[in-house]
């Protein structure tokens, strides 16, 4: 029975270089932010558009050029655009770790199989259907570890520059590279001569041109503190044992069913490619330890690097396991159908359920269980309304006190299509004893609101001399007895 001509077209489009990039950008297409969001990634849709790059290498210089580029484009708002920068950095990732499995001797279907693991994760395909540096930064990333693994088995110099060149230029993008250096040692190690290593650190040098040219070029003296500052980590003994369950937990939430694959394939590219296998795990290792005691609410995130190549060890799984089990393909398509199917089971059984157990926060359109734990943002409007809705509602001349959240969504609005010039947008932070003084500071001339009662207001302190009210999405300071202006 011979193919039809369709499957022969499908057939030679599987096999084809361009084809896991082409499907991945699909799928995160299909699954993308359509407009404004919220909080950072507001913040980065502003300043991508106004190329404001900041004055640090914290304020990810090469991502914010790069993103300005689809800002640029004549495709849907511009929030729209730069979220759409994140769909196609994600999707290089996905194609390069094809590449790298095809290129670690996996079968065509293990690599599909390993690209598609880490394109539906749950952290990877957040970060590719919103805007935020990590989809870019791990596009470079990838590139890192294919440079790195081809100056392994080949030994030419120009993959080792090329690596090293790759680690430092992306740098300018997020400074987790930083948790890939013992990888690039290991290869400066592994090196022939002395020449080799001092072609490596030219490499590495060049990358950070760009960088050296941004912190010239503003100004920023700071360097060595700000990377202390970035990366410095409080370890506390007494706070390994949490560290090591979230820790596992958000792997299992990434690959909850593949990630039983991930060790028979290290075993795999170890007994097939030693180094290749010591080169992966060693940047792993960086990037976990690096990370594992991180005090931070979005922590998982900083995984990604590790991620990745899991992903990898993932691809290389499936070949043992079609070795020793010829059904194994049911087992990896659940696989990969297990996590979009649990993505919006968990939410919706901890909203019918009434939990909030990681303490997300729900905002006016977002329900904080589904927007962090269900990846897709398919039609997620939400924002672009609360913005447009708060603005047009505000009187003249009026000042809103917001946590930064809900201020950069205002402030996109404001500064990048020009809406409401007049109210004046001030960031505030619990604890500091400041939001009273300035409130009794204007509120005898202007009409004072608040974006929200919860834990960024001091609440206690302002109560204690005006009243807050309701104001349509948020809320308005008053005066006891005073005039409540309408929110018509």
């Amino acid at each position: 029975m011979t193919d039809s001509p369709a499957r022969r077209v499908w057939r030679q489009f599987i096999v084809s270089p361009p084809a896991p990039y082409l499907v991945a950008f699909t799928f995160y297409l299909l699954t993308l932010a359509p407009t404004l969001l919220w909080g950072d990634d507001a913040e980065f849709q502003r300043r991508a558009f106004t190329l404001d790059l900041g004055a640090g290498i914290t304020d990810h210089p090469l991502y914010l050029v790069w993103a300005h580029l689809f800002a640029m484009l004549p495709l849907g708002d511009i929030a729209f655009r730069v979220n759409l920068c994140s769909a196609v950095g994600a999707a290089a990732g996905v194609g390069i770790v094809h590449t790298l499995l095809r290129r670690l001797d996996a079968s065509p279907r293990a690599a599909w199989i390993g690209a598609s693991a880490l394109a539906v994760s749950q952290a990877y395909w957040m970060h590719a259907v919103r805007t935020e540096v990590y989809s870019n930064y791990l596009a470079l990333f990838a590139l890192f570890l294919f440079a790195g693994l081809r100056w392994m088995q080949t030994k030419r110099a120009g993959w080792l520059i090329l690596a090293s060149f790759l680690l430092s230029l992306s740098l300018s993008i997020h400074v987790l590279a930083l948790t890939a250096l013992p990888g690039l040692l290991l290869l400066a190690l592994h090196a022939r001569n002395v020449r080799h290593a001092w072609l490596s650190l030219a490499g590495f040098a060049a990358g950070l041109i760009p960088l050296a040219l941004f912190l010239v070029g503003t100004g920023n003296g700071e360097l060595g503190g700000q990377l202390l500052d970035t990366l410095f980590v409080a370890l506390s003994p007494a706070r390994w044992p949490a560290d090591a369950a979230l820790f596992a937990g958000f792997l299992l939430y990434q690959f909850p069913l593949a990630f039983l694959l991930a060790v028979p394939g290290l075993r795999r590219l170890w007994r097939n490619d030693r180094w290749a296998g010591i080169f992966l795990a060693v940047v792993g290792l960086g990037n976990v330890v690096a990370v594992f005691d991180m005090q931070a609410p979005d922590r998982h995130v900083f995984y990604l690097p590790f991620y990745v190549i899991v992903a990898l060890f993932i691809g290389l799984g499936v070949d043992w396991l079609v070795e020793r089990w010829r059904a194994g393909l049911w087992l990896e398509l659940s696989a990969l159908l297990l996590p979009i199917i649990l993505y919006v089971a968990v939410p919706l059984s901890l909203n019918a359920l009434h939990l909030n157990p990681f303490g997300f926060r729900d905002l006016p359109y977002r329900n904080g269980n589904l927007f962090q734990l269900l990846p897709a943002k398919i039609g997620y409007i939400g924002p672009r309304q609360f913005g447009e809705d708060v603005l047009e509602s505000l009187p003249a001349d009026a000042v809103v006190l917001a946590d930064h959240t809900i201020r950069q969504n205002l402030l996109f609005l404001q500064l990048v299509e020009g809406r409401r010039p007049d109210v004046e947008l001030i960031e505030i932070y619990s604890g500091q004893g400041k939001q009273l003084p300035y409130v009794q500071s204007v509120i005898e001339d202007r009409p004072v609101f608040v974006g929200a009662v919860d834990r960024y207001l001091d609440r206690e302190e302002i109560e204690a001399q005006y009243q807050i009210e309701p104001y349509g999405w948020i809320y308005q300071i008053e005066v006891p007895g005073g005039v409540h202006a309408s929110s018509d």
